[in-house]
């Protein structure tokens, strides 16, 4: 088994947890916007982020070039619309829904990953990304009726990570990966505050301590995952074979859904969708 290979399948366990936490947080507090929720949770990961490096990393130098600086900007700029996207379709989305959507991922990192890194595309990479718009279709679909709103946002946040990736595997494989959480997350909040300060202010003066509990654990959850995820690509891994493994995180998702949240609506839709992007993102992760 390839050491990126085993580190991201260990990530997929902590984004799970973290997605479903998000969940929660976002529909409990009907009165905040998922921008606060995802800019309190990028406060504990740049906490934990930073306690981490103090305690366990012996050298983590803060110095960039400026194309390592333009790139860290630009991540922060793109991650505040991908989680604004992502979690605003949660409001009205199950997240298995919004997660099989959101597999789209992997044919954005795929295409990028052949054109700016010359990763591989066969037969077999086609096939994957055909079964992957499939599950998108079947889960984004009634007959009939146009793209939802929450179904839209999930696509768009496809999108927009296909982007994300290929700056984390650049910047993964330049600079130490824990002095890149760092400075990512930092860029997020900055971003965060720039386009939606006076939201931002004016909600967190509401939180209360369940919401705290939901937004401490998707912080540890999505801290562990980011860190595995880079890690996975500092030492090879390909940007559509890390993302196909991430997005096997789908079948745990659902699990969690109906364990933790009671959610059982669409389930034969969920798990036929889920399946084939599963297979979709396999395909073009391993063939």
């Amino acid at each position: 088994m390839e050491n990126w290979f085993f580190i991201t399948l260990l990530s997929i366990i902590a984004v799970a947890i973290a997605e479903i936490a998000q969940k929660i947080s976002i529909t409990s507090k009907k009165d905040f916007s998922s921008e606060t929720i995802n800019f309190l949770v990028a406060g504990v990961q740049l906490l934990l982020s930073i306690v981490f490096v103090f305690l366990f990393v012996r050298e983590a130098s803060f110095g960039l070039s400026v194309s390592e600086a333009t790139l860290i900007l630009v991540s922060g700029f793109l991650s505040f619309f991908f989680f604004k996207f992502l979690y605003g379709s949660y409001k009205g989305n199950s997240v298995s829904i919004s997660q099989v959507i959101y597999s789209f991922s992997v044919f954005v990192s795929t295409s990028l990953g052949i054109i700016l890194f010359q990763e591989s595309i066969t037969l077999a990479k086609i096939l994957g990304i055909i079964l992957v718009v499939l599950a998108v279709i079947i889960v984004s679909f009634k007959r009939g009726e146009k793209l939802s709103k929450y179904n839209l946002l999930a696509l768009l946040s496809a999108l927009v990570y296909g982007l994300l990736t290929t700056i984390d595997k650049s910047l993964s494989i330049s600079i130490n990966i824990h002095v890149y959480q760092i400075l990512s997350v930092f860029s997020f909040m900055v971003f965060s505050l720039v386009l939606a300060p006076r939201k931002i202010v004016r909600e967190i003066r509401q939180v209360d301590f369940p919401i705290i509990k939901t937004i401490i654990i998707s912080a540890i959850g999505f801290t562990i995952f980011n860190k595995l995820t880079y890690l996975a690509y500092s030492v090879g891994g390909e940007i559509g074979k890390v993302d196909a493994v991430n997005n096997t995180s789908l079948f745990l998702i659902i699990v969690l859904e109906v364990l933790i949240l009671k959610d059982r609506s669409n389930l034969k839709k969920k798990i036929i969708g889920s399946l084939l992007a599963v297979m979709g993102v396999m395909i073009l992760g391993f063939l």
